[in-house]
């Protein structure tokens, strides 16, 4: 009776690993492809998946996005172009010479919204 228990108790924990792992989207649903479309809509839907099915997680994927980790086209080109590249005085390292990254984050946002005021 033990025995038999324990076997079909394994069967069940090798078929949802093997569900997960093997899985043809990964776990990956519309709704997360949608959600990390939302904030970057100019990268492809199938470059979004490709990364959610990597990484698991939509938190992840968006901060791949935001930080230049995803290409906009399959074929890894830029995706700013012409008159969307940053300027490179707006990008200079000694302004955030000592930072971490979050206080890099944070002052980079507080620029962003000082330029959108004035504007």
């Amino acid at each position: 009776m033990n025995s038999t228990i324990t076997l079909v108790v394994t069967l069940v924990v090798a078929s949802v690993f093997i569900a997960y792992f093997l899985g043809d989207d990964a776990g990956v649903t519309d709704e997360m492809v949608a959600r990390v479309a939302q904030i970057a809509p100019n990268l492809p839907p199938s470059v979004i998946r490709r990364d959610l099915e990597r990484t698991r997680s939509v938190q992840v994927t968006i901060d791949n996005y935001l930080n230049g980790l995803l290409a906009a086209h399959e074929t890894g080109e830029s995706q700013y172009s012409g008159s969307q590249q940053i300027k490179k005085q707006d990008c200079k390292p000694a302004q955030f010479e000592g930072l971490d990254f979050e206080q890099k984050k944070r002052e980079m946002v507080l620029r962003a919204r000082r330029r959108l005021n004035l504007d």
